[in-house]
């Protein structure tokens, strides 16, 4: 029998190669992605996706909210560092025009100016 993905060597990992609504990912496939980062030991990672895996839909739906506002908050810093004249109510007007594409910015808002982000 065939190891699982998730138990071979991170050099013999693969991903698939298109992706397969019916049969989904293994835990450690779908977090992942074959890519850890230099400071996560391989244990570390192991436990994460079983982490990862053992979570209901709506725990990992709220841990990806937080992600996502972290890196907002992320990118919203960037702005005011790069445009440190911008007021509060410009960042966020810079940020959703970078998140949302122009045509959508200016469908949303469409008397707000085109900051740059």
């Amino acid at each position: 029998m065939d190891a699982s993905p998730c138990q071979a060597p991170r050099a013999e990992r693969r991903l698939p190669t298109k992706w397969n609504r019916k049969q989904p990912a293994r835990a450690c496939e779908r977090y992942t992605l074959g890519v850890r980062p230099a400071d996560t030991t391989s244990e570390a990672e192991r436990i994460q996706g079983q982490r990862y895996a053992a979570m209901t839909g709506a725990e990992r739906v709220e841990v990806a909210w937080r992600l996502s506002l972290t890196v907002r908050g992320i990118a919203a810093d960037g702005i005011r560092a790069r445009h440190p004249d911008y007021d509060e109510s410009e960042v966020r007007h810079a940020l959703h025009r970078m998140l949302l594409g122009d045509a959508l910015f200016q469908a949303a808002w469409p008397d707000a100016p085109l900051l740059a982000p």
